[in-house]
């Protein structure tokens, strides 16, 4: 049986980026967004089947009932009871106990007696509004992919190969090419210890440790050359803190890449050009312990230095951006730096005035120029060329600048 429905715009944007992670469900997708109280594990994902969606919409577009997948497959209590696990893809899933019911917005697309067709209770071991679950086991989803029943220690590849194989608490999961996919533990149906998840190719991509089903602790993520790409922190599954690493070149274009993601989620994001050689520090992250949300970053550049701080609200809504500032006795200096790291300025104030020494670098960290105020006024600027003071220009009450050449020695 196979996904051959067109997929809800939710869930397709996020099969775009081709990852279901084992908290996140599909990235993007509304439960996402949900606040953590409300946002069960057990709801993450949802299933209809494909005849019955098409039998309501009575010819609407069926994604409008706003599932993750519509399939072609027996959801039925009979045929897979709660707990039975799913291959959809190469993502694997457990059917849950929660019963998935028609709502209001439901009545209000299809109506009042296909809702109650689908909610009456003699109906409810066919699961005619769907199935939901929980993922256990992370991958790629693309229309057209099968729907499997995982059944007994071992789960085969139509060639043969081993797909999935139980062994006690232990589960290892391979690919179609006989790599792992994933290796963990599983204890009394949740996930538990150590888990690994490895890419097509074999290599390694993150790993940590699972309480209870949560992620907790230090988890690592690794780019495709083996090199670190972030370490987070969890507590009972939520994010408290995360480092991203990039490497030296190209860590701007890669940064700001991320940067677009809704989450700022690296556990997720794989560029399109291969990550070679050693790793540094771009940012670090805190995140809101009740919405999940990020609420501040901090971006560091290649000399380790804090050059800007983010800051988001508990709704996800970005505060400010500021540069680097730091107290020098009755006066702020504030600092700004370039893309490649260097200063580009750093200005000095007193009680919110420009006031003594102001000093500007181009790019590459050489000086250009520096300016003298006297309580927000300018009185002199000292030009650079080179690195080496060329002139001087005085500005004097009147408005007028008088420029005085500095002559190299021979």
């Amino acid at each position: 049986m196979h996904i051959n429905a067109r997929l809800p715009e939710h869930g397709h944007r996020a099969l775009k980026e081709a990852r279901v992670m084992c908290e996140t469900g599909l990235l993007s997708d509304e439960w996402n967004r949900q606040p953590e109280p409300v946002r069960l594990a057990s709801r993450q994902v949802t299933l209809m089947e494909l005849s019955v969606a098409r039998l309501i919409a009575d010819g609407q577009p069926i994604e409008t009932a706003g599932d993750n997948f519509y399939v072609d497959f027996d959801l039925s209590v009979e045929h897979i009871p709660t707990g039975s696990l799913l291959r959809v893809g190469s993502v694997i899933l457990q059917v849950s106990a929660d019963v998935h019911r028609g709502c209001e917005k439901f009545s209000k697309r299809f109506g009042q007696d296909a809702l109650m067709w689908v909610n009456e209770k003699k109906h409810r071991a066919r699961r005619l509004r769907g199935t939901l679950c929980k993922v256990v086991g992370p991958g790629l989803v693309c229309l057209g992919d099968s729907v499997q029943h995982i059944r007994g220690n071992e789960l085969r590849y139509p060639n043969g190969k081993v797909w999935i194989a139980v062994s006690g608490e232990r589960v290892v999961a391979h690919g179609e090419n006989g790599l792992r996919e994933a290796e963990g533990y599983v204890v009394k149906g949740c996930q538990h210890g150590l888990w690994r998840y490895y890419r097509s190719t074999g290599t390694l991509h993150m790993e940590g440790q699972y309480r209870a089903g949560l992620r907790e602790g230090r988890w690592l993520g690794h780019w495709a050359s083996g090199e670190r790409a972030w370490l987070m922190r969890y507590e009972a599954g939520c994010r408290v803190s995360g480092e991203f690493y990039t490497p030296m070149e190209p860590r701007d274009r890669l940064l700001a890449e991320a940067l677009t993601m809704e989450t700022f989620a690296f556990d997720s994001f794989e560029p399109e050009d291969p990550v070679i050689g050693p790793t540094i520090l771009v940012a670090r992250a805190t995140y809101n312990q009740t919405t999940g949300h990020i609420a501040s970053l901090e971006l560091v550049n290649t000399a380790g230095i804090v050059t800007h701080t983010r800051t988001w609200r508990d709704d996800g809504e970005e505060i400010c951006t500021s540069p680097q500032t730091r107290s020098d006795g009755a006066w702020t200096v504030r600092t700004e730096f370039h893309a490649t790291g260097f200063r580009a300025c750093e200005e000095r104030r007193r009680d919110g005035i420009l006031d003594g020494d102001s000093s500007y670098w181009d790019d590459e960290g050489i000086i250009e120029r520096l300016c003298v105020y006297e309580e927000g006024e300018l009185k002199v600027t000292r030009h650079y060329t080179d690195g080496v003071l060329s002139s001087m220009s005085l500005h004097l009450p009147d408005g007028s600048v008088r420029v005085s050449e500095m002559r190299r020695a021979a």
